[in-house]
């Protein structure tokens, strides 16, 4: 370990809340520090097509145009396939990602 302090500020986002207030706080939070570790925030799927997600406005605010994955195998690691040295580039602000697809 490298022995260097690291404070987090920790922001919850409740996805069943009505208010946006959490999601402010979220997007405010990764403004003032210039990074975040995200987890998982639940989309209810069962809302109204004008509805935006939690995950939705936090792409859309910050613009998060793409979600960089780059995937390789692991020595060690037996797979189907070996080998892999592979860059996924899924793109987050236009059509299914942003609710685009809803829109007449």
């Amino acid at each position: 370990f490298c022995c260097v302090p690291v404070d987090f500020e920790v922001v919850n986002v409740d996805s069943s809340m009505a208010s946006e207030d959490d999601i402010n706080n979220a997007i405010m939070a990764i403004r003032r520090n210039g990074v975040a570790l995200k987890g998982n925030i639940e989309t209810n799927h069962n809302l109204p097509p004008s509805y935006k997600s939690r995950n939705n406005l936090l792409r859309t605010t910050l613009d998060l145009y793409a979600n960089v994955m780059h995937c390789q195998s692991l020595p060690g690691v037996r797979t189907r396939h070996s080998n892999i040295d592979i860059m996924i580039i899924r793109e987050n602000t236009e059509g299914e990602y942003s609710s685009l697809e809803h829109e007449v």
